[in-house]
């Protein structure tokens, strides 16, 4: 099958991510499962024993955590642009929603999106 035929054909989604991701899946029809699976992890046994003693007390202090959090009510104090807010901006600084990454490895929306800032910006006259 062509990678262009594949919306052609009923999905049979596996996902190992967000379960918010099978769930939005679902709720446009199509089957999806889900795989509850992390990354291995390999912990010192003393830091493991460490938050055991302590987890109640953990648990405690993030539940007020994140009470602060909930009853927080965000306040504008001011807007401006990049460039005089962020500090080192510079006009030629293009940053982006994921991590630190080079063009050649960089998926194409996200290319696409920057090639449209630079374009926006004036920084290039076209795609090329």
């Amino acid at each position: 099958m062509a990678i262009k035929d594949i919306f052609q054909n009923k999905l049979n989604v596996v996902n190992i991510g967000l379960s918010s991701f099978r769930e939005n899946l679902e709720n446009t029809g199509t089957q999806a499962i889900q795989v509850e699976w992390k990354p291995p992890v390999s912990v010192d046994p003393k830091a493991a024993e460490i938050l055991e003693q302590n987890f109640s007390r953990i648990e405690k202090a993030n539940q007020e955590t994140l009470q602060i959090i909930l009853r927080g009510k965000p306040v504008l104090i001011g807007l401006d642009i990049a460039l005089t807010t962020i500090p080192g901006m510079k006009k030629n600084l293009i940053l982006h929603s994921g991590p630190p990454i080079t063009w050649d490895r960089m998926c194409g929306p996200t290319k696409g999106a920057i090639i449209g800032a630079l374009i926006y910006e004036g920084l290039a006259e076209n795609a090329e």
